[in-house]
């Protein structure tokens, strides 16, 4: 049922308010804690690295996201599923500023492992609301669901997903 934790760090190396537009380095390890037989996680740590651009534009934040993904091979029937590019678009628009926001992504990965082809390079689309309970960008609760746009492995016929991102440099600030 459960996947494997991911633990996500970001390094912003520039601000929409000094720059112009926001940047950032993120980096993830996955600790392997679900199940691969059940296709719910890896047998070994995966790890990722991806730079991260955005520019608010009044209510709106536009983002894109393009990375690496190390993955150990796996080889399931005639699939190779391996290391990876991935990428993220996404719009949010704040319905309530500081309160409530609603979301869209589409997102997708590109399989290096086995060759290049609609099978190992999926595409989905999220939709869904973000809830700032403390008034502030420190605590936001994510609640949405998503359909697969390109089959592939990982590409579902229905995916909802529950995020809690807590990040108390942002409390006292405003957008970046």
């Amino acid at each position: 049922f459960l996947g494997d934790v991911n633990v996500r760090a970001k390094l912003q190396a520039f601000n929409q308010r000094i720059h112009g537009v926001s940047f950032a380095i993120m980096a993830q390890l996955g600790i392997p804690s679900g199940n691969e037989n059940t296709f719910n996680g890896e047998d070994t740590v995966s790890f990722s690295i991806a730079a991260a651009l955005s520019r608010y534009f009044d209510r709106c934040e536009f983002a894109v996201n393009f990375g690496y993904r190390y993955l150990p091979e796996t080889v399931f029937l005639a699939l190779t599923i391996g290391h990876e590019l991935f990428y993220n678009v996404g719009v949010s628009v704040a319905v309530v500023p500081k309160t409530f926001d609603v979301l869209a992504e589409l997102h997708g990965s590109i399989g290096l492992s086995g060759g290049v082809d609609r099978v190992n390079s999926p595409m989905g689309l999220l939709a869904g609301i973000r809830v700032f309970p403390m008034g502030n960008r420190a605590l936001a609760i994510h609640l949405g669901a998503g359909i697969g746009v390109i089959g592939g492995y990982g590409s579902p016929g229905f995916r909802g997903f529950l995020n809690l991102v807590w990040n108390p440099a942002t409390g006292k600030r405003t957008r970046d």
